[in-house]
């Protein structure tokens, strides 16, 4: 009785934590379609459009020797299309930068950039896709 008062318990327990939403892993999809969601709503926000040039503007003109250095081991062959998903902090700081989908060039950058510093935001933390595409 006891053992079946538990297991019970334990099934109650799971299912209220999915009514919660609890975590579940999401596919790239998912995380993609998430992403671009916080995207619009952070461009949609006073100061939001403003700051994403600035933030494009900051990426192209600060960071041309990492983008450079995570081409180099593809000798010339063209790089893969990718979106450059970046949550830029109230101070400046990156907290999750996100390359989709998982290309060698993207990965190579999101590990590089995530130690950057970025102008400070409007409102943090801001989000903000940069869709990465390579011409021979």
């Amino acid at each position: 009785m006891l053992m079946r008062a538990r297991l019970l318990l334990a099934l109650v327990a799971i299912g209220l934590a999915a009514c919660k939403g609890a975590p579940r892993d999401a596919g790239p999809e998912d995380r993609s379609a998430d992403l671009r969601a916080r995207v619009e709503a952070d461009l949609a926000r006073r100061g939001g459009r403003r700051y994403y040039l600035a933030v494009s503007d900051h990426l192209i003109a600060n960071h041309p020797d990492t983008v450079r250095s995570c081409l180099a081991p593809l000798h010339g062959e063209r790089a893969a299309a990718f979106d450059l998903f970046m949550t830029v902090d109230a101070d400046g700081s990156l907290s999750d930068v996100s390359a989709i989908p998982a290309t060698l060039v993207g990965v190579c950058m999101s590990q590089r950039l995530l130690h950057s510093s970025f102008p400070r935001p409007p409102f943090s933390p801001f989000h903000a896709n940069m869709p990465m595409r390579f011409a021979d």
